[in-house]
């Protein structure tokens, strides 16, 4: 799908006090041989969240060095910081995406999958998601109203970009937030 497209259908699905309102972008940074980017979310304009490629993968090259004993100041190209020395630097750099998203680093692609996938899952299932972005855009969505909203437990919007979209959403609505974070 393309992403004017996949705009236009995650912004349609947003509830009626926020419609208009919210809108989500992306931008690719060409360079020689990449084409990495960042995707941010908007509230009347002002940026609200924001997921960088780079960013995110400097972060996750950093977890991933400390892990194996390694200097994240070293260069990516070296694998973690000794060259032919790649024991375990791979394992942990899959391990330490898992642990940059639960801080809340998200990678523009990170951001455009759970976009798309959100779009696929019935409002339960995106609200019972491990995906956080997923989750945060679940409570947004119309289809949530307001019974569930008040229900969903602390465990759902213990992530921080999904308190953000708890916080959001309730003070749109003039709902109760509840102790949820």
């Amino acid at each position: 799908m393309r992403w004017s497209q996949l705009k236009k259908q995650v912004e349609s699905r947003t509830c009626e006090p926020l419609l208009g309102r919210i809108q989500v972008w992306t931008t690719v940074y060409r360079r020689t041989h990449d084409a990495e980017g960042r995707s941010w979310i908007t509230l009347d304009g002002s940026e609200i969240a924001s997921m960088a490629t780079l960013e995110a993968w400097a972060e996750q090259h950093r977890l991933a060095a400390l892990a194996v004993g390694r200097d994240p100041r070293a260069a990516w190209d070296d694998w973690g910081g000794v060259r032919g020395d790649r024991s375990g630097y791979w394992d942990e750099w899959r391990a330490a995406e898992d642990a940059r998203k639960a801080a809340g680093s998200f990678a523009k692609f990170d951001f455009t999958v759970a976009l798309w996938y959100s779009l696929q899952l019935s409002i339960e299932d995106a609200l019972r998601s491990e995906d956080a972005i997923i989750r945060g855009m679940a409570l947004i969505d119309r289809r949530l109203g307001k019974r569930r909203f008040v229900k969903l437990s602390a465990e759902q919007v213990a992530h921080p970009l999904v308190q953000r979209f708890y916080r959001l959403r309730a003070e749109a609505e003039g709902w109760p937030a509840g102790q949820k974070s």
